[in-house]
């Protein structure tokens, strides 16, 4: 885990946080249980290789999360076609109620990395913040984001956007 994802061991004291095979992220929290939340709609991968958490931060009643989640363009069977050994890498910025047994009460993706949509891209923390860069070739853009760990409620937000 990064340096800079910080512990939500507050109020509920959340013992795990994981991300499973189908596309839920799964939270064991001592007040509400096991909970799981579903995020496929914010994944571009066929299914989940690789998952981590850039960012935890509660403030106030929400908990805000950052997921990089990482994997095939394609099925099994696919993999004789185009973008078969290929990859699709996503940001995935949340917003959950810890009040309400962390209810999705917002979200937001960031597709960084496709074969697919033939972007190349990367992400880094600097300082209190978050950068993603990314090049789209079928655009013709060059996109710059950012997101900053004293400002979460605010997501990614657009800094420069090049053609």
């Amino acid at each position: 885990m990064p340096a800079a994802a910080q512990s939500i061991e507050k109020a509920d004291s959340i013992s795990a946080l994981k991300v499973n095979q189908l596309k839920e992220m799964e939270i064991a929290s001592r007040t509400w249980g096991k909970i799981k939340v579903p995020i496929g709609p914010f994944i571009d991968a066929y299914s989940i290789q690789t998952s981590s958490i850039v960012y935890q931060n509660q403030k106030g009643i929400f908990l805000y999360l950052i997921l990089a989640v990482e994997g095939p363009s394609r099925s099994p069977e696919g993999a004789m076609h185009e973008c078969g050994a290929g990859t699709e890498s996503d940001l995935i910025w949340l917003r959950l109620d810890a009040q309400d047994a962390y209810k999705l009460r917002g979200a937001n993706a960031l597709l960084y990395s496709s074969c697919f949509r033939t972007i190349e891209g990367e992400y880094k923390i600097e300082k209190q913040k978050l950068l993603i860069e990314y090049q789209s070739y079928s655009t013709q853009r060059k996109e710059t984001w950012e997101f900053q760990f004293q400002s979460p409620e605010n997501g990614f937000i657009l800094q420069s956007s090049k053609q």
